[in-house]
C-alpha cells in the first residue's frame, strides 16, 4: 500500500503475515488495511499506525493465545475478541503517561475489524462484532503544545498564509494574462510596459537588453514613468523597503565667494567634502602649497583651498 508524506512524498509500508504464527490473521487484517488504503488517501503516518496495530496485535497473539496458529477474524476459537481486550489493556505500559498512541493504536484495530464486518462476504466471529462495536476501554490521551502561539494564534497564522498564497497566484496569473497581451517591444515599441512584459515573459529580451532600449527617467514616457511609480508604491507597502527609482539630485548649496589673488576676482568657495573636477578639496587657511599639488604648472585652486591628492 501506498501512504503520502506531509511534503507529497509517496511512502510504501508493507506488512508479510508470513512472519506471524498467526498468519490467517495477519493476512486479513492486512487485506483490509489495503483496501482502507486504496479507498481514501491516507498519510504515511496514519499508513504506519495501521501497520503498527497490525504487528503488535499479532505479535500479542503470537505469545499469548493457544493455538495462535488458527486465529482468525471468522472464527470463535480462538477467542481473539479476550485476546484484543487483554491487548489494549496492556498497551498503555508501552507509553508515557497521557500518550495518545494506545488509543489510536486500538482504534486503527476497531476500524480494520468493523470494515471487515460491514462485508457479508466476510465472516467476522460475534464475540469481535460485539469488540468493535463498544468501547475501545483506553482513554484518548492528551498532549502539551510547548510553542509560543496558541491553537487561536495558529489559525490566525495558516488564515493570513492562505489569504498571502491565493493573492499572490492570483498576481501571478495576472501577470501572465498581461504579458500575453503584448508584443516584441523592438516592433511594437520600448514605451509600452506590456511590450517589455512580454519580452521578458518569452526570453525574447533579457532585463540587461531591455534596460539598455530605455531612455533615463526624465526622458522616459508618462505611461512608463506611472507605471513605475506605481510598482514603487506597491513594493513600499510590501516590505517598507525603498525600491530603485530616478536619482534624486540634492539641492545645491550657495557658494560663499573667496578672493582671486591673481586678478582680484572672485571665485566659488568650494565646500567641505564636495566633489567637483578637480577633484575632491577641503577648506583650509592658506593657499595649497607646492608638494600636495598634483599636476604640472602653478597650483589652479584658489585661495583657502586645498587638494587632497597624494603628496608628491
Amino acid at each position: 500500500m501506498t501512504g503520502q508524506t506531509a511534503d507529497g512524498r509517496q511512502q510504501s509500508p508493507s506488512l508479510d503475515p508470513a512472519d506471524f504464527t498467526c498468519s490467517p490473521l495477519a493476512g486479513e487484517l492486512a487485506d483490509e488495511w489495503v483496501e482502507k488504503a486504496a479507498a481514501a488517501t491516507l498519510s504515511a503516518t496514519a499508513a504506519a499506525l495501521y501497520r503498527q496495530a497490525i504487528t503488535l496485535f499479532c505479535r500479542h497473539v503470537d505469545a499469548h493465545v493457544p493455538h495462535a496458529v488458527k486465529a482468525s477474524l471468522g472464527e470463535p476459537e480462538p477467542d481473539l475478541a479476550h485476546a484484543l481486550t487483554d491487548w489494549t489493556r496492556l498497551l498503555p505500559a508501552a507509553y508515557g503517561p497521557g500518550s495518545r498512541v494506545p488509543a489510536a493504536l486500538a482504534g486503527k484495530l476497531r476500524i480494520l475489524i468493523t470494515r471487515r464486518a460491514e462485508h457479508s462476504d466476510r465472516p467476522v466471529a460475534a464475540g469481535l462484532r460485539h469488540w468493535a462495536s463498544g468501547h475501545v476501554g483506553l482513554r484518548g490521551g492528551q498532549t502539551q503544545e510547548l510553542d509560543e502561539f496558541t491553537r487561536a494564534d495558529k489559525k490566525e497564522l495558516v488564515k493570513a498564509a492562505w489569504s498571502d498564497h491565493l493573492a499572490i497566484t492570483a498576481r501571478i496569473r495576472r501577470g501572465w494574462e498581461v504579458a500575453a497581451t503584448g508584443k516584441d517591444p523592438a516592433e511594437d515599441g520600448w514605451d509600452r510596459p506590456v511590450n517589455l512584459l512580454w519580452a521578458i515573459a518569452n526570453d525574447a529580451w533579457t532585463c540587461e537588453e531591455v534596460a539598455e532600449h530605455l531612455p533615463g527617467w526624465h526622458e522616459m514616457p508618462p505611461s512608463l514613468r506611472a507605471d513605475a511609480a506605481r510598482n514603487a508604491a506597491a513594493l513600499r507597502q510590501a516590505d517598507g523597503a525603498t525600491p530603485p527609482g530616478p536619482p534624486v539630485v540634492p539641492a545645491q548649496p550657495r557658494s560663499a565667494q573667496l578672493p582671486d589673488p591673481a586678478d582680484g576676482s572672485h571665485r566659488p568657495l568650494v565646500r567641505r567634502g564636495q566633489r567637483t573636477d578637480r577633484g575632491r578639496h577641503r577648506v583650509r587657511p592658506a593657499q595649497c602649497g607646492d608638494r600636495l599639488h598634483q599636476g604640472p604648472g602653478p597650483c589652479p585652486h584658489p585661495a583657502g583651498v586645498q587638494h587632497l591628492g597624494r603628496a608628491g
